[in-house]
């Protein structure tokens, strides 16, 4: 084999393996100044000459090449199905006979093929960043939120994502009651009003939010499967946008809600490695979430965390650390700046999973980070009975971190004589989702334990109303859709509902969701 075809193959391997890592730290914030991804290309590197050395005859050289080929090819979709998968798999097998028929030219063909993919990557990419953000958010002259909620006072609206209910949480934890007992006191210390029994309808974010912004109950997706979540329609901004208001948001890039009609706009990645140097972590720690990023990208690992005890192992993505703490600081100093007639609008991801800060806000290290489930979604078994206790301690911990900003907040404005006259509205959009038996699919409906419709829909709800200075304990249960109804945009004390229900996901029909009833708390 003479030197310029084994430069060739080895030059083959090392771009179908350094391109889509390429591909995917571009995506997420990475640069060349993160030490972490220089020791991965050296790696690379390393891997591709070997590989071009090890693999060189006839049958290894068009082995790896497919393979190679396969888990490129593999990156490229967003949660390829497992019929998809064997399907690629199968036309990576054709490619692997082709490849032994063709054996000669093969590494000429290696370097085309990557180049025109390249090529066609660095289209969707500028096209992808180039792409303006379409959702538009102007007055309506009329919308199905009007109300006495902007009518002039300041608004802070603050979804805490994953945030259960006080009611919700499991009875038989060791730390249930000691949390419960603090969480109560806390919001009526500060003079809300706590709903120990509110529940959302939907299981997932994007669903949840939609509806509870807009005041509807939808059983369908709100969104696709795939692509962009844009959230087009908001009628929570449209009745402040008519009554006069600045909006200020402070999102997460999972939902977007910025567009025309928002007078400022920050955007925290749920994939943040700075926030890994911002708060001391080793470069080891650095690497091995490097690392699973790049694994977390491909659909083959992504089946199989899914499916086995690779779910448990280092989470790939950052959630709210080092951005929380920094989000609760900008927002202080905004209400504290702005005049009257603004809403202050913020997307938490927090006490969202991985659970990555300890009750005094300290920083766990990274191969202490959980998921909520051992397994997800659709899986026989979400958790043993272990990992459940394990995972709710850790979340615990990670909902005292948060109270403990919300504390350093609202204490600061009161100080200033800012929180008084402040309508506050704090929600979650589902429960904790740490799930011991299914998670809840239809299928599974006669399955789940009342533990597990808890942990799945009961979320936090509390609001303080301008000039309230009593704190209260609402315990009448109701959809968080219902309870804001009654309490934000008719005026009303909420005293109930008849008929509890929440929606399911169905495996079989993706689009379309199953109602069914809510069990009593």
């Amino acid at each position: 084999m003479n030197l310029s075809r084994s430069f060739q193959l080895f030059l083959g391997y090392l771009l179908l393996m350094a391109c889509p890592v390429i591909n995917i730290v571009l995506h997420n914030g990475y640069t060349l100044s993160f030490s972490e991804l220089w020791i991965l290309f050296v790696l690379i590197l390393a891997l591709a000459f070997l590989s071009s050395r090890l693999c060189s005859q006839k049958f290894g050289v068009s082995f790896t090449s497919a393979f190679l080929i396969f888990w490129f090819l593999s990156t490229q979709g967003r949660d390829m199905t497992i019929v998809k998968l064997l399907m690629l798999s199968g036309l990576c097998l054709v490619l692997f006979l082709f490849f032994l028929k063709i054996y000669f030219p093969l590494p000429k063909i290696i370097l085309i093929f990557l180049i025109g993919l390249g090529f066609a990557q660095g289209m969707k990419w500028f096209l992808i960043s180039s792409d303006k953000k379409g959702s538009s958010h102007t007055a309506m002259e009329t919308s199905s939120q009007e109300s006495w909620l902007f009518s002039g006072e300041n608004v802070l609206y603050i979804i805490l994502d994953e945030h259960i209910g006080v009611e919700g949480m499991p009875p038989e934890h060791p730390q249930t009651k000691a949390l419960q007992e603090d969480i109560r006191d806390f919001y009526q210390k500060l003079g809300f009003t706590l709903f120990t029994k509110a529940y959302s309808p939907y299981f997932t974010t994007d669903n949840a939010i939609p509806n509870i912004l807009n005041g509807t109950q939808k059983e369908t997706m709100w969104f696709g499967e795939k692509g962009k979540r844009e959230l087009f329609k908001n009628d929570l901004f449209d009745a402040a946008l008519q009554a006069g208001y600045d909006l200020h948001v402070y999102q997460n890039d999972y939902i977007d809600y910025c567009g025309e009609g928002i007078a400022t706009c920050e955007e925290y990645p749920k994939i943040n490695p700075a926030s890994l140097i911002k708060e001391g972590y080793s470069l080891k720690d650095r690497f091995i979430f490097l690392g699973n990023v790049v694994l977390q990208s491909n659909s083959v690992y992504r089946q199989l965390r899914r499916r086995t005890v690779l779910g448990r192992f280092f989470p790939a993505l950052t959630g709210g650390l080092g951005v929380v703490p920094q989000v609760f600081g900008g927002i202080k100093k905004d209400i504290l700046q702005k005049g009257s007639y603004q809403l202050f609008f913020v997307h938490m991801l927090m006490p969202h999973f991985p659970y990555v800060y300890d009750a005094s806000c300290k920083p766990l290290p990274v191969q202490d980070w959980e998921m909520k489930n051992r397994y997800s979604e659709d899986a026989p078994s979400m958790n043993t009975p272990e990992t459940y206790d394990k995972k709710y301690a850790l979340y615990y911990g990670q909902i005292r971190c948060l109270m403990k900003l919300e504390e350093d907040l609202f204490e600061s404005l009161q100080k200033e004589g800012a929180l008084e006259n402040l309508m506050v509205v704090i929600h979650g959009d589902h429960g904790s989702r740490i799930n011991l038996g299914h998670d809840p699919y239809f299928e599974f409906f006669d399955k789940m334990t009342h533990d597990d419709f808890l942990s799945s829909y009961s979320t936090l709800l509390a609001i303080k109303k301008a000039g309230q200075i009593e704190g209260r304990v609402n315990s009448n249960q109701g959809s968080i859709i219902r309870i804001l109804g009654d309490e934000l945009y008719e005026n009303q004390k909420f005293s109930g509902e008849e008929e509890p229900f929440v929606f399911m996901k169905q495996k079989r029909n993706k689009k379309l969701l199953k109602k069914v009833p809510m069990p009593l708390f």
